[in-house]
C-alpha cells in the first residue's frame, strides 16, 4: 500500500476516532451526571459505572469502524482490548481520583481532563497493537502484530 494510501486510512481512523471518541464522552458524561445528579449515586461511583458502560461500544466499534480490523481473532482482540482497556481505565480513575477527591477538582471538569488526554494515547496505542493490520511478507503470507506468520485458511488469526 503507497503511503499516501496509508496516510489516509490513518486520517479516516482518526476521524472515526474522534468520533466514537465524541460517542463515549457523551455516553461517560451523560451517565456519570444522569446517575449522580439525578439517581443521587456518590461522584466515584458513577463515573466508575459510566466508564464500564463505554466498554463494550468502544471495543465494537473500534473493530468494525475505526479501524476496521478484523482480520485477527475476535476473542483475541477483545482480550487485548480488554486488558489494555482495563490499564487505561484504572489510569483514568486513579488520575479522576487524584483530580477530584485529593485535589477538589469538580468531578465533571476532572472527568473532562482525564478524557481528553486519554484520547491521544489511546489512538495510538490501539492503532498500533490491538487493532494493528496484519502486513504481508515478500511472499504474500500473511504476518500478524507479533510476527507470527499465518498459515492457510486462518484469516481471523485463530489457530
Amino acid at each position: 500500500m503507497a503511503a499516501s494510501e496509508q496516510d489516509k486510512m490513518r486520517l479516516r481512523s482518526v476521524v472515526r476516532f474522534g468520533m466514537l471518541s465524541v460517542m463515549s464522552f457523551t455516553l461517560n458524561m451523560g451517565t456519570a451526571a444522569l446517575l449522580h445528579e439525578v439517581l443521587g449515586v456518590r461522584e466515584e461511583l458513577s463515573v466508575l459505572v459510566a466508564f464500564v458502560t463505554v466498554f463494550v461500544t468502544n471495543f465494537i466499534a473500534c473493530r468494525y469502524f475505526v479501524f476496521e480490523s478484523t482480520e485477527r481473532g475476535f476473542f483475541r482482540q477483545l482480550a487485548e482490548f480488554a486488558l489494555s482497556t482495563g490499564v487505561f481505565r484504572a489510569s483514568e480513575y486513579g488520575c479522576f481520583l487524584l483530580l477530584h477527591s485529593v485535589l477538589g477538582v469538580p468531578y465533571l471538569l476532572a472527568l473532562l481532563a482525564v478524557i481528553g488526554v486519554s484520547f491521544v494515547v489511546k489512538f495510538v496505542f490501539y492503532q498500533s497493537f490491538v487493532f494493528k493490520k496484519p502486513a504481508l511478507t515478500s511472499a504474500g503470507a500473511l504476518v500478524d502484530h507479533v510476527g507470527q506468520e499465518r498459515q492457510d485458511g486462518d484469516v481471523h488469526g485463530q489457530r
